[in-house]
């Protein structure tokens, strides 16, 4: 049966982004890029959307819809959810209320959170569950037994959380819960099991909850009884949706930031080497380089940005175009030199 085993948590204590920043408020540091899938991947930070599982024809699909980008594939989206504070809405940070209800939170009481609420909250994004897109007909009809929903006799999809993998400082706990009900929590997990219930053809929204900065990465498995088989739970494939927890330019940091010299992979579009990456955003006082090398020893300063992430061209070598949608594309002009390797460095006072 989906989520039968204990919820798998992979904290991962890496030398991620809150290192950096902490660094970066005591000195200056060289990052290389890091061109991974992370960078690859939409960015959705506000407005409403819904994470679609359904059963159909078709058999299971799970995917992304929201209401403006339209539908994606799970690992096509990191949804953002913005640091700042929630009471002058610049963000999701919320402070731990007394009282132990609010343990399954992973934080302490007066300690802060990040909370997506039930309710829409215009500046942030509002991520519901929808079984819309099924088709009623061929699932079977029974009464749930969990006690955190109804009894009633409906057709149910039951939404497990299986796997939780956190890449950021300290211990990261993800958390959903409606009302007084908790149906899912990585740091205590809930009697009944890390499972939340959506009605087929429906959607619903819930409280989200998240204990840290950082990326967060959850497997899950929808399930449900077929009216062709009402004995047999019917398992979805595993789906992957990632959360980003931060500020923009941790989250720009996150996706092309290593402390590891990773370069990013040669592209060919009509004869030339082409290398692309996000154009940052809110730099503040750091001050990003935009280096060019053919040994991997002798680098060449070919751009730099500040403040608002604007680029200033300083070799005459190269063309850098930054398209409408953030995206920075720079290539060698002359092919018989090419450019081999591609760093960034980010400095901040």
């Amino acid at each position: 049966m989906a989520g039968s085993a204990p919820l798998e948590i992979n904290n991962m204590k890496i030398n991620g982004i809150f290192r950096y920043t902490f660094h970066l408020l005591i000195g200056k540091l060289i990052f290389f890029v890091f061109i991974g899938q992370l960078g690859a991947r939409e960015i959705w930070d506000l407005e409403h959307m819904d994470i679609r599982i359904n059963y159909n024809e078709l058999g299971w699909t799970i995917d992304l819809h929201h209401d403006i980008h339209g539908v994606r594939e799970t690992d096509e989206v990191v949804i953002f959810v913005r640091d700042g504070s929630y009471e002058d809405e610049s963000g999701a940070r919320f402070i731990r209320p007394e009282g132990d209800a609010f343990q399954f939170l992973g934080v302490g009481a007066g300690e802060p959170f990040w909370l997506i609420p039930s309710s829409q909250a215009y500046w942030l994004v509002w991520p519901g569950i929808a079984a819309a897109g099924t088709d009623l007909q061929q699932l079977h009809t029974y009464s749930e037994l969990d006690p955190r929903v109804s009894n009633t006799a409906a057709r149910w999809i039951r939404v497990a959380l299986e796997s939780l993998v956190f890449e950021g400082s300290g211990d990261g706990h993800l958390s959903m819960w409606q009302s007084s009900n908790v149906f899912w929590s990585s740091y205590s997990e809930p009697g009944e099991g890390n499972y939340f219930y959506q009605l087929a053809g429906g959607h619903s929204h819930a409280n989200w909850g998240f204990s840290q900065k950082g990326l967060y990465e959850l497997g899950i498995r929808g399930s449900t009884f077929l009216a062709e088989d009402p004995e047999t739970r019917m398992e979805s494939p595993l789906a992957h949706i990632r959360f980003f927890v931060g500020t923009p330019l941790e989250l720009w940091i996150h996706q092309h930031i290593s402390a590891q010299a990773t370069y990013p992979q040669i592209q060919r579009v009509e004869g030339h080497h082409v290398y692309s990456f996000r154009q940052p955003v809110e730099l503040g006082n750091c001050e990003l380089l935009v280096e060019t090398s053919t040994n991997l020893s002798d680098w060449t300063i070919v751009a730099t940005a500040t403040g608002d992430g604007d680029f200033e061209q300083i070799a005459d070598n190269i063309l850098l175009n930054v398209a409408d949608d953030g995206k920075v594309f720079l290539r060698a002009k002359d092919e018989t030199n090419p450019i081999r390797f591609l760093r960034l460095r980010l400095g901040c006072e």
